[in-house]
Order: structure tokens, then C-alpha cells, then sequence
């Protein structure tokens, strides 16, 4: 799709390879700070919802768990 989004940018809007290759890569870096953004505002929702230790409560419980055992067979040995 970025190839051809890219053929058709350059037949309509008479672009250089260099001005698609920018605009691609300026696409991208807006991409991901949108990206990142919308993450930290979902992480943020679901802290204050209670549905964070909702969903991750019963992994951190079982991690924490894993981690004593471990920390028992080491001090054992």
C-alpha cells in the first residue's frame, strides 16, 4: 500500500523520489507519537477504572509467586 500510495502521489502531485521518501518517513514519526500518546492515555483510563489490576492483577500475583519460589531454591541451596 506505501508503494502504491506512493506512485500515485508522485503521478498526481508530480513529486520527487526524495519528497515521497520525507513525506513517508514524516508519516511515521507522526504515527508514532500518536501511537505512544494513545497508549499513555489508555494505561492512564484503565489505572484510574481499576480495570489495569483487573486484567494484570492475576499475572503479577502469579510473577510475584514464581519469584519467592525462586528466591526460596536459591537461598536453599
Amino acid at each position: 500500500m506505501i508503494i502504491y500510495s506512493a506512485y500515485v502521489l508522485k503521478r498526481l502531485l508530480e513529486l520527487s523520489t526524495s519528497d515521497i521518501i520525507v513525506r513517508t518517513l514524516l508519516f511515521f514519526v507522526v504515527l508514532g507519537i500518536t501511537f505512544v500518546i494513545i497508549t499513555i492515555i489508555l494505561f492512564v483510563v484503565l489505572f484510574f477504572t481499576g480495570d489495569l489490576q483487573e486484567t494484570f492483577g492475576p499475572a503479577f500475583e502469579a510473577g510475584k509467586k514464581i519469584g519467592e519460589e525462586a528466591s526460596k531454591a536459591k537461598s536453599a541451596n
